[in-house]
């Protein structure tokens, strides 16, 4: 029996007589136990009764202190001196003794500034100005390369053989100009980063004192400056928040009053509009400009007219155009006959003005309206000639008709009553 129930996995039998492990009830832990496990005291647990602990209680874990038995590291007093100075001063400090000498560690951020240098020759060939003398520029590289290019500190430094005083953005411009002069000369044909810093060495002098009598009026105003502009802020944030309301209910507006529309024709719609607008104010403007040019033209005597140069007042486009480009255009449908037009009177099409003076081109608009305007006088023409053939052709009819002979009216038809 026991195989089976190997087998099955149901482990061994139990002997008879004895009760099934659900029947038998868990041992009922003692206070001591309970108290120890949840880590509280007598009291609380007789508070808390048969009921769990509302939170998770858990023991607090016993410190004990370890003690490390590994070797302590020893430690020495050794020298040490700073790559950066140049006294030899020998300075020591505590290092472990496992420690490789390899030097002084902070000497790794003694970085220095790479000064370009230049001979007497470079000088007198390329870097001469009048303003600067060799001496003084020499005196300034020499700060520069002291100084790690600390302009505050080789203003406060500089003193000049000639005497010149100078303030901070002649001294910059001045650096900046000689370095990018000599890395100009030095690599005439340079690669990619080498071009990078020599674009890089520009330095504009005015824009730099413009800059700090911003920044100095900036830093100099008043409480009653700065309490203006903060109102000033407060008034445009308050502008542009109403504007945005007024924009978003105009939106919704259009959006139900043009309910169902295509998307597309509202925007060609609000296109249209704009456009009329901007026509509408174009049309005053310029009607506004004739009547200051007519009131000038009164004033003022006419100038004598100089041989090339036109006086308008159209409009015209920026840059250099022919004038044969406004030239009106004409419809496709009048387009051959408005040619046969002009080949009667002895324009031919390859007579088309190209690149022709003033009188030309006033000469050549003056036929073509001419042209368009007999063009629609003779349709109107023809219009009022087909109108009268046919009120005679219906006259003639009407005629036709009274001349007809009457014909004799037939007998009444007799119908029998009905009973």
């Amino acid at each position: 029996m026991n195989d089976f129930r190997d087998m099955l996995g149901a482990g061994p039998a139990a002997p008879a007589g004895a009760r099934p492990a659900a029947c038998v009830k868990p041992k009922k832990r003692t206070q001591h136990e309970l108290q120890q496990e949840l880590g509280v005291s007598r009291e609380v647990l007789k508070l808390m009764g048969d009921a769990p602990p509302p939170i998770l209680i858990t023991s607090r874990p016993i410190l004990k202190p370890s003690i490390r038995l590994a070797k302590v590291s020893g430690w020495k007093w050794a020298p040490f001196s700073n790559p950066a100075r140049t006294d030899g001063l020998v300075l020591h400090h505590w290092v472990k003794a496992q420690d490789p000498d390899d030097g002084y560690r902070f000497s790794v951020f003694n970085k220095r500034a790479d000064v370009v240098a230049y001979t007497d020759d470079e000088y007198e060939q390329h870097l001469a100005d009048p303003a600067w003398t060799k001496p003084d520029t020499d005196h300034l590289f020499d700060l520069c390369r002291a100084l790690d290019l600390r302009f505050a500190v080789i203003l406060d430094r500089y003193d000049p053989p000639s005497g010149t005083a100078r303030d901070m953005e002649d001294l910059k411009h001045r650096f900046v100009e000689v370095t990018r002069r000599i890395l100009t000369l030095r690599h005439p044909l340079p690669d990619p980063s080498q071009k990078a810093v020599i674009a890089s060495l520009q330095f504009d002098a005015a824009m730099e004192r413009e800059r700090k009598a911003h920044v100095r009026a900036l830093m100099s105003r008043t409480q009653e400056e700065m309490d203006e502009e903060e109102q000033l802020l407060a008034e445009l944030l308050m502008f542009e928040e109403r504007h945005a309301k007024i924009s978003k209910d105009r939106q919704e507006f259009l959006t139900r009053f043009y309910k169902g529309l295509d998307p597309h024709d509202l925007a060609s719609y609000n296109t249209k509009r704009r456009k009329i607008r901007e026509a509408s104010y174009m049309n005053m403007h310029n009607a506004d400009m004739n009547a200051a040019a007519a009131a000038a033209a009164k004033a003022e005597p006419a100038a004598p007219a100089v041989e090339g140069i036109v006086t308008t007042t159209d409009k015209l486009n920026p840059g250099v155009f022919l004038r044969t480009s406004k030239l009106t255009s004409v419809k496709p449908a009048l387009q051959t006959k408005l040619s046969a037009i002009l080949q009667e009177v002895g324009v031919r099409p390859l007579d088309r003005p190209v690149m022709c003076s003033t009188a030309v081109y006033q000469r050549f608009e003056e036929l073509k309206a001419n042209a368009l305007q007999l063009l629609e006088l003779k349709k109107q023409a023809d219009k009022l000639e087909s109108e009268l053939r046919t009120f005679a052709h219906k006259r003639e009819l009407y005629h036709s008709l009274d001349k007809r002979p009457t014909s004799s009216p037939a007998p009444p038809v007799e119908r029998k009553r009905r009973r």
